[in-house]
């Protein structure tokens, strides 16, 4: 966010300050001398000119159809977008399938336990408490539980040493597989591993004195949506059958991609909340201190200015609706790349509705009626509205080369969003105008 306003600011100046500058180079004679009458070519008397003169002016014709189509296929994508848009962060899933990282991690999936941890923490009430069976019992028990679950791969804890050691102590017998429900034998085993063995091949699933246990999980996938519903196995289990008097905490990998997931999300919402409430602010801010500079009395133009501001949001809100409306149906995740395209929209989409409706304020000032103002400016501002788009989409479409998956979508739908906000400028902004001023 910081880079990207840097880099309109720096944009601007350059605009402002070093174009002019370069288009004075040359000769004297090589510009179009408009002394005497005599003009160059016209560009707003072209074909691409009356055509988007027609679109704009047959838009304020028919503002209730252009209003109701444009309510269902907002209302529609919108309705998809809340239904099957899918928000989740997968470093993995970034790559291509035929990708060194993602055949490697795949790999090592399909062979091991898999690359991605679940650590489940059990602090139990003092020293040497994970002895207890009810303890050891519990950790087997949500061992089992989550290993009925595909993503899951392998785990790890101290009921696996303690059942492992019950079982060689009674002649090898796989049924004797189990936890030992006397706490002493518990004790006898642990002491009797310390004597003969190392003490620290305990030290990843307990800590020195046995107060807290650790449950390694090991999944195939990182997936937040996976992460999210094994802590969910996790908790419920938990308070089902968690011993009193012992706590439980989650950590590892896993659940640092959920955490993710969820700051995915709210800052997605915050952000898009408050950049329509800056632009609407700034947007109104601006054609009141217009009007009120060509004099008048200031209410009128307060609430021409109030309309024109909530005019500028909607052809942004109608493209973020086609957006996530379309990120669902094609089954594209919102994740950290994709998470941009909103905001994309709204600062790059709100320069069409902002030019056209300068022009046509501009138009009417000259004495025109509704119409023809709009006729007027679709014909001066369409054309550099639809080639902006076009340009800017070119541009995010080189993203398309990029190997991770999410910065080829970022490519397409920021191109997508561009389209559909222009061509809402030229249609959604003569609509709303007509139902402000009316006229012909």
């Amino acid at each position: 966010g910081i880079f990207l306003s840097f880099g309109v600011g720096m944009a601007l100046l350059a605009s402002l300050g070093l174009v002019p500058l370069i288009l004075l180079i040359g000769p004297p004679g090589a510009a179009v001398s408009t002394v005497g009458g005599a003009s160059g070519p016209d560009s707003s008397d072209g074909l691409l000119a009356r055509l988007l003169a027609g679109l704009a002016g047959g838009s304020a014709r028919r503002r209730w159809a252009v209003l109701g189509v444009a309510l269902v296929l907002a209302g529609g994508m919108a309705g998809a977008a809340a239904a099957w848009l899918r928000v989740d962060v997968d470093s993995v899933s970034l790559f291509p399938e035929d990708s060194e990282m993602w055949q490697a991690d795949h790999y090592f999936g399909q062979r091991f336990g898999g690359t991605h941890t679940l650590s489940v923490v059990v602090e139990g009430p003092g020293p040497r408490s994970m002895l207890e069976p009810a303890a050891l019992e519990f950790l087997a028990g949500l061992q089992g539980r989550l290993e009925q679950e595909p993503e899951v791969g392998k785990t790890v804890s101290l009921a696996d040493f303690i059942r492992r050691m019950h079982q060689v102590m009674s002649r090898n017998d796989p049924a004797m597989y189990v936890i030992p429900k006397d706490r002493k034998r518990v004790a006898d085993y642990i002491q009797l591993y310390e004597m003969s063995g190392d003490p620290e091949d305990f030290s990843d699933v307990v800590d020195f004195d046995y107060a807290t246990a650790h449950l390694l999980v090991q999944s195939r996938t990182g997936a937040a949506t996976a992460a999210r519903r094994l802590s969910r196995v996790v908790e419920d289990f938990a308070a089902a059958e968690l011993p009193d008097g012992y706590a439980l905490e989650l950590a590892g990998t896993m659940i640092r991609y959920e955490v993710v997931n969820d700051y995915v999300v709210q800052g997605q919402l915050v952000s898009l909340a408050l950049s329509l409430v800056l632009v609407f602010l700034m947007v109104a801010g601006l054609f009141y201190v217009r009007g009120r500079s060509a004099g008048g009395a200031a209410a009128p133009h307060l609430l021409r200015a109030l309309f024109a501001g909530a005019l500028t949001l909607v052809p942004i809100l109608v493209a973020v609706a086609m957006n996530f409306g379309t990120m669902a149906l094609a089954d594209v995740p919102l994740d950290i790349g994709t998470v941009l395209i909103a905001a994309c929209a709204v600062g790059i989409g709100i320069d069409y509705s902002v030019h056209f409706l300068h022009r046509y304020e501009a138009e009417r000032s000259t004495g025109l009626g509704t119409e023809d103002a709009i006729r007027a400016a679709a014909r001066s501002a369409g054309r550099p509205i639809l080639f902006n788009a076009i340009a800017v989409s070119a541009g995010f479409l080189t993203l398309l080369g990029s190997d991770f998956l999410s910065l080829q979508s970022l490519a397409w739908l920021t191109a997508l969003t561009m389209v559909v906000t222009s061509l809402a400028a030229l249609t959604l902004i003569p609509a709303g105008l007509r139902f402000r001023d009316g006229g012909v």
